[in-house]
């Protein structure tokens, strides 16, 4: 029997909880974060098995949140590539997403008013779930009128009473896992619960984990608060570990980092790799601890060597960066292939990076592209933008625009801000799509809002020649600017252009030349060609003619013709 996978946004999680509440009522077994996510975990491995290994993925949207968090939109994607069957349930009627309309068409959609199992939509999406997750119809009723559990002697096997602590566990265990029987929740509670009265560790961790994740009893974070704690006192690891985090995220009890890291500590003593981890990021961002790179690199480490994927990450960033250890992109690499090799999509994609421009191991676009891949598969933003540009310029694959819009179109729907530009450039020069100046202002827009400054000089560059836009010099010079406020060098000498003529601000050749030389200096092939006109007219700046062919001949080195013009011009060598 399969189980349902529900992805929503935090704005939705009341309806969320009523929409998975319902389902398990009519024997439908379901995933969702935090309930079935532990604390501190992420977006990590064990999301991507659960929707790997869903029977359907139901994706609830609400007007309240129209705009996919990314990790939502990873999950999504995930479910994409595994070819499951998406089940999308709307309280209202939307227009999709960029996101998802590019994949789920209209009739896939079910719209509910509310998660009321007597609407009609309700029961269709019911029927639907029922019959992926591979409920007969006998079975679908026994959900309905659930029937009397039968009691041990009925079984043939001895009465709880006759069981010790470590066997009422071991039952418990069998019945939360589904070994030897099938998965039964409540069942499992009743053991746990009666081994938990008798002081077993284990089984008060386990009913903390059921009251966290809303398994076989009702959701209650102060219950799995308390268990956590009776099982952490006795010295239980992964109690102390999800006291901690419940410290850290404040669930049942109240937010305490330095509470969340004494937990952390005791389960840090044992050797437990997530909460190595853990303390490695109190140290890194300073919760509950003052912040110290040092101590962060030596936590991450730790965790590495118990073979903990983000630890194993996290130190290789420590080393790439030399941030609380020494730099050293060879040993950042190996620690990165460690990560990747379990998974861990960052770790893949910045295994990538390392490939693509030679970084701690021999360059390889073709190893590059496929880290990329890997973690691209994953829903990981800018693994897709990243492999995007793999195929835009047949590094590793061959070059192949509509792959690489493809791509670019995944990350872009996640809000990826070089993705959106990306979209935008092969909207404007139509590389891989139709050219269509309106779609790529408006994929520039959505990237400068970001304060990505390419996208922000591009959509000045729409605005000054009204491409996709009115034509408009005073917007332009606002792009410009807040894109050369970032140091982008096309948006500075633009920005030079602007007062050289007077286009969208007073006419001023000393200004002029400043953004020119500052283009320049940044390595701008038309900044320098400017300024070295500058400097040969004395526009701006005093009259320089040495100065100048140098400015030429750093710009004709680039290819600029204007520049290799002026040099002929002068009678100068190139």
């Amino acid at each position: 029997m399969g189980y349902a996978f529900i992805s929503y946004s935090a704005e939705d999680q009341q309806a969320a909880e009523s929409l998975r509440a319902l389902l398990n009522s009519r024997g439908v077994e379901t995933w969702s974060a935090p309930y079935d996510l532990p604390p501190e975990t992420g977006f990590s491995a064990e999301v991507e098995s659960s929707v790997r290994e869903c029977a359907c993925f139901v994706l609830l949207r609400s007007g309240a949140a129209q705009d996919p968090p990314a990790e939502e939109s990873e999950a999504y994607m995930i479910a994409l590539d595994a070819e499951k069957t998406v089940l999308e349930v709307q309280t209202e009627d939307l227009l999709l997403p960029g996101s998802y309309s590019f994949y789920l068409q209209d009739n896939r959609i079910r719209r509910i008013p509310s998660p009321d199992e007597d609407a009609a939509p309700v029961k269709n999406l019911l029927a639907e779930a029922i019959a992926l997750a591979g409920l007969s119809g006998d079975a679908a009723e026994a959900a309905e009128d659930p029937q009397p559990a039968e009691t041990p002697a009925e079984r043939g096997g001895p009465a709880p009473e006759d069981l010790s602590a470590e066997d009422l566990f071991n039952k418990g265990k069998a019945c939360y896992k589904g070994e030897g029987a099938r998965k039964d929740y409540g069942e499992a509670v009743n053991y746990f619960r009666m081994a938990a009265a008798l002081g077993h560790a284990g089984a008060q961790f386990y009913l903390g984990l059921c009251y966290e994740k809303n398994r076989g009893v009702p959701l209650d974070y102060e219950e799995a608060a308390e268990y956590y704690r009776l099982a952490a006192d006795q010295g239980d690891k992964n109690a102390q570990v999800n006291l901690g985090g419940c410290y850290a995220k404040g669930l049942g009890v109240p937010k305490d980092f330095t509470q969340a890291v004494k937990y952390y500590r005791m389960a840090a003593d044992q050797g437990d790799g997530l909460a190595l981890l853990n303390l490695g990021l109190c140290s890194e961002n300073g919760r509950g601890v003052p912040q110290n790179w040092n101590e962060a690199a030596s936590y991450y480490l730790l965790a590495a060597e118990q073979g903990n994927a983000s630890g194993q990450y996290n130190y290789g960033y420590c080393l790439k960066k030399g941030r609380g250890v020494q730099k050293n992109s060879e040993e950042a690499a190996r620690f990165y292939s460690l990560a990747a090799a379990q998974g861990l999509a960052a770790a893949q994609n910045d295994l990538g990076d390392c490939y693509y421009f030679g970084d701690g191991v021999p360059q390889d676009h073709a190893q590059a592209a496929k880290y990329y891949r890997m973690a691209a598969v994953q829903g990981l933003a800018a693994a897709q933008n990243d492999l995007g540009d793999c195929y835009f310029y047949g590094n590793g694959v061959p070059k192949d625009h509509a792959e690489a819009v493809k791509y670019y179109r995944m990350a872009a729907a996640q809000g990826h801000p070089a993705a959106l530009n990306n979209m935008g450039d092969c909207y404007y020069f139509g590389d891989g799509v139709p050219q269509y100046y309106p779609e790529a202002v408006k994929n520039y827009r959505k990237a400068a809002a970001q304060g990505y400054a390419a996208a922000q000089g591009n959509l000045g560059v729409c605005y000054a020649t009204g491409s996709g836009v009115t034509q408009n010099d005073e917007e332009a010079v606002k792009y410009f600017r807040l894109a050369a406020a970032q140091g982008h060098p096309a948006a500075l000498n633009n920005l030079g252009e602007c007062y050289y003529y007077g286009s969208g601000v007073e006419q001023n050749y000393e200004e002029a030349a400043k953004y020119y030389r500052m283009a320049a200096e940044r390595g701008d092939a038309a900044g320098q060609y400017n300024y070295g006109c500058c400097l040969e007219n004395g526009e701006g700046v005093a009259r320089q003619y040495e100065n100048a062919v140098r400015y030429y001949r750093s710009a004709a080195k680039q290819g600029n013709q204007d520049a290799i013009d002026a040099l002929v011009d002068l009678g100068e060598f190139i």
